[in-house]
C-alpha cells in the first residue's frame, strides 16, 4: 500500500479506495494514548492538512490541559452538561467498591474535582478533512469500568467547542 512522508507523523498509510489513515501510540503522563488521523477522500489529503494534524501530536500535553479546562468549564456552566451527567452516571452506577478503590471514597463525598482527576485521555482522534476540520479527545474513568466516553472536540483553530458523552 503506498504511503506519504511526513516529517513529524513519519509514513501515513494511503489506499485509493479507502483513504489515508495513520495511527500510533503516544505516552502522556505514563499512559500509552492511540492517535489516529483519518482523511476519507486521498484527494482531500494535503500538505496543509497533515501540518494541522501534527501539532496534536506535537503538542499533545498542551491540547490535554486545554481539554480539561473545557471538561471542568462545562461542568461549571451547565448542570446538565456531558461532564455532569457522566460523573452522576458513573457515581450511580458503579459499586460502592469500585468508588472506593478508584476515589478512595464513598461516592457521596466524590466531588468534581476528583471526579476529574481519575479521569484520563484514552485516544484522539484527528479528522482534518471533515467540515471545517476537527480533533476528538476521548476520556474515560476506566476501561473496565464503562463503556461510555466523554469526548472533547476541537475545532481547525484548536479550540474546545463541544464535549459529548458517548458510548
Amino acid at each position: 500500500m503506498p504511503a506519504i512522508a511526513h516529517a513529524v507523523l513519519g509514513e501515513v498509510t494511503v489506499d485509493p479506495g479507502s483513504g489515508v489513515f495513520w495511527e500510533r501510540k503516544l505516552k502522556l503522563a505514563d499512559r500509552d494514548i492511540s492517535i489516529d488521523l483519518t482523511i476519507g477522500d486521498v484527494a482531500d489529503a494535503t500538505p496543509k492538512l497533515f501540518d494541522w494534524s501534527a501539532q496534536f501530536v506535537t503538542r499533545l500535553a498542551e491540547f490535554e490541559a486545554l481539554a480539561r479546562i473545557g471538561l471542568r468549564q462545562s461542568y461549571d456552566q451547565d448542570s446538565d452538561s456531558a461532564v455532569a451527567l457522566y460523573m452522576a452516571h458513573h457515581l450511580e452506577e458503579l459499586g460502592a467498591e469500585t468508588l472506593t478503590r478508584m476515589f478512595g471514597t464513598a461516592k457521596n463525598s466524590v466531588g468534581i474535582d476528583a471526579f476529574l482527576a481519575a479521569t484520563f485521555l484514552r485516544r484522539v482522534g484527528l479528522y482534518p478533512a471533515a467540515s471545517g476540520g476537527y480533533a476528538t479527545f476521548d476520556y474515560t474513568i476506566g476501561m473496565d469500568e464503562t463503556d461510555y466516553l466523554l469526548a472533547v472536540r476541537f475545532n481547525e483553530e484548536g479550540k474546545v467547542v463541544g464535549i459529548e458523552m458517548e458510548s
